[in-house]
């Protein structure tokens, strides 16, 4: 929480927004750093203090699964990021995940999780949506869950491997 990059204010409007559409939403926000208090202090003057969980830094593959668990959606409102291991993880921990439309989270999630419009209330449609549609979202998770097996560690070590053998290769034939 060094900074807004993750779109923790959005998140926490989406939170807010739900709400206001009657939903009873527990949200959980992992990470610390500078920024933690000022968003704290957002959760409170937007009313949803008491409905955020604020865990702090987990480290640790058992520190994060405690806290994926707890939850049926991740929602990454990013607004800027690569290849990102928190989706992977969270699609790999079952939970449906829906993401900004930006750099590496499509080639995760499929155009019916994506969010165009980077705010609170574009993310609350589509976790309303899904709310609405439970069928699809089980049947998402499940395309979510078999999309994180492709980063599992074992192959993309011999993605690597394969990669640098051919790179390597390449070289000393010139």
């Amino acid at each position: 929480m060094a900074d807004q990059r993750k779109g923790q204010d959005v998140f926490l409007d989406c939170v807010r927004q739900l709400e206001d559409w009657g939903y009873a939403i527990k949200g959980v926000l992992i990470g610390d750093g500078a920024q933690r208090k000022a968003f704290e202090e957002y959760a409170k003057d937007i009313r949803i203090y008491a409905d955020v969980d604020f865990v702090g830094w987990k480290s640790g593959f058992k520190e994060v699964q405690k806290e994926l668990k707890r939850g049926q959606f991740f929602i990454f409102p990013s607004k800027g990021e690569g290849l990102p291991r928190s989706v992977i993880e969270a699609m790999a921990s079952g939970l449906l995940c829906i993401g900004t439309d930006i750099d590496g989270i499509p080639e995760l999630l499929n155009e019916k999780c994506l969010v165009k419009e980077n705010s609170g209330l574009a993310f609350a449609e589509k976790v309303r949506y899904y709310i609405d549609h439970w069928d699809e979202a089980l049947l998402e998770q499940k395309v979510q869950f078999n999309k994180s097996t492709e980063f599992e560690d074992t192959l993309l070590t011999e993605k690597r491997n394969l990669f640098y053998k051919e790179l390597k290769n390449s070289v000393e034939s010139r």
